[in-house]
C-alpha cells in the first residue's frame, strides 16, 4: 500500500510511505525505471509532475513455500511448508516442521485432552461449529453423516462461511490470523497432478526423502536440470524410483518442491499404512458417505473417494495475491479507482476519472499503452 500521492504545490514537501503487505518486502521507488530511494517513506521537495512506483518483493514468509503452483487456469497458490497438525490440550494448530515429517502411530490417541499433536483428520473438522455433529479435530466416530459439513451431504467446506476448511484457523506458524489458507476442492488437485503444463513439463515423482516415502510435486517454473528425478509424472511408479537424502532434499525445496509424505490412514483411533500410503483430503463434498481425496501408495496414484469419517492428512495452500499501484500523469489530471491487493485469477477493475481541464488518454504500464 502507497499512501501520500496527490496534487502538490510548487517548492512544498511530498511524503510517500510504502507499507509491504503480509508475506512481501518492500524493495525501492522507481522513476521511469530508475531507483529513485530505497527507503520505506521517501521525501522530495515538489517542482515538477512525479510518476513514482514502490515495488515490493515475495519473501516466503508465514508458513508458505516459495514454488509457484497453477491449480487452474488463472489462479495459482503457494503450499504450506508441512502437514497442518494440532494438539487438543492447547488448541493449537501449526504446520510440520520439515516437509517430510508426519506422526503416525501417535494419532491413535486422539482425543479431546490429549497433550501430543496429531495429523489425520476426520472430513471438515476444522474446530469451528459449522453445524456438522463432529466438527471438533479430535472427533473419531464412524457414523459418515455426523461429518457433514454445514450439516448437509452436498455442501462442501468451503461453501457458506468456509469455517469448515482447515485453512480458516488460525495456525501458530502460518501467519496466525484466520481465514489465510484453504484446502485444494477436486478440480485443483486434478489440475496441479494431470493439467498443469510446467517449464520441463514434470509436474509430480514419487520418491523416498531421508527415508520417508511421498509424492514429489513440482513448480510450473522447475527446470529438469534442478535435479534429476526418474520415473516422472507416472502414477505407478514405484517410491524407490528415487531416495533423496535431507540434505539434497534442500536443493529442491529452495526451488520450489512440494513433498506429500505418506502419512497413513486412521480408522477411529487405529493407524495404518504408516510411511506406506496417504490420503490428503479436497474440499469437495462426493456423496452422501464419502468425500474426495488424492489417495497414493507404491503402484498407485489418482483422486478416490473416501469415507468422511476416515482420519486423513491436510495439506494447506494460500492463493497468490498481486499489488495493483496507479498513479495517474499528471499527477493533477485526474483520479484513479480501483488499486489494491488481488487474489491471482481475480477481476480488477480500474476507473479512470479526469479533473477540470484534463481528458483520459490511455493506461500504461512500463510506458506501454495497455
Amino acid at each position: 500500500m502507497v499512501t501520500g500521492g496527490g496534487t502538490y504545490v510548487h517548492g512544498s514537501t511530498c511524503t510517500l510511505t510504502a507499507v509491504a503487505n503480509e508475506d512481501y518486502a518492500f524493495s525501492n521507488w522507481t522513476e521511469n525505471g530508475i531507483v529513485v530511494s530505497t527507503d520505506t517513506v521517501y521525501s522530495f521537495t515538489v517542482s515538477s509532475h512525479k510518476d513514482l512506483v514502490a515495488n515490493f518483493t515475495h519473501v516466503g514468509t508465514g508458513g508458505l513455500l516459495n514454488g509457484l503452483f497453477s491449480v487452474g487456469n488463472n489462479t495459482k497458490v503457494y503450499f504450506s511448508q508441512g502437514n497442518l497438525q494440532y494438539q487438543a490440550s492447547t488448541d493449537t494448530w501449526r504446520f510440520a516442521t520439515n516437509q517430510y515429517d508426519h506422526i503416525g502411530e501417535d494419532n491413535a490417541n486422539i482425543s479431546q485432552t490429549y497433550d501430543g499433536w496429531i495429523d489425520l483428520f476426520g472430513w471438515g473438522t476444522s474446530g469451528y461449529d459449522h453445524g456438522a455433529v463432529c466438527y471438533q479435530p479430535w472427533s473419531t466416530s464412524q457414523t459418515n453423516s455426523d461429518y457433514y459439513a454445514y450439516g448437509d451431504s452436498q455442501n462442501s467446506l468451503y461453501d457458506q462461511t468456509g469455517k469448515a476448511d482447515w485453512g480458516y484457523n488460525t495456525i501458530s506458524n502460518g501467519g496466525n490470523q484466520e481465514n489465510l489458507w484453504h484446502t485444494l476442492n477436486y478440480w485443483e488437485w486434478k489440475y496441479v497432478f494431470q493439467d498443469r503444463t510446467t517449464t520441463s513439463g514434470i509436474r509430480y515423482a514419487k520418491a523416498v526423502v531421508d527415508e520417508v516415502k511421498g509424492i514429489i510435486l513440482l513448480p510450473d517454473d522447475w527446470e529438469a536440470a534442478y535435479y534429476t528425478l526418474n520415473n516422472t509424472n507416472d502414477n505407478q511408479a514405484s517410491f524407490n524410483s528415487n531416495t533423496i537424502t535431507a540434505s539434497a532434499w534442500g536443493t529442491l525445496e529452495q526451488h520450489g518442491a512440494v513433498f506429500l509424505p505418506a502419512a497413513g490412514f486412521r480408522d477411529s483411533v487405529s493407524v495404518h499404512f504408516m510411511n506406506d500410503r496417504a490420503w490428503y483430503w479436497s474440499s469437495y463434498h462426493g456423496n452422501e458417505n464419502w468425500s474426495w481425496a488424492v489417495s497414493f501408495g507404491d503402484d498407485f496414484l489418482g483422486l478416490w473417494s473416501d469415507a468422511r469419517c476416515s482420519g486423513h492428512a491436510v495439506r494447506l495452500v494460500k492463493t497468490v495475491t498481486y499489488t495493483i499501484n496507479t498513479t495517474s500523469s499528471p499527477i493533477g489530471g485526474g483520479t484513479v479507482i480501483g488499486a489494491g491487493t488481488y487474489d491471482s485469477g481475480e477481476t480488477c477493475t480500474l476507473t479512470a476519472i479526469a479533473n477540470e481541464g484534463h481528458a483520459f488518454v490511455n493506461w500504461t504500464e512500463n510506458g506501454n499503452t495497455v
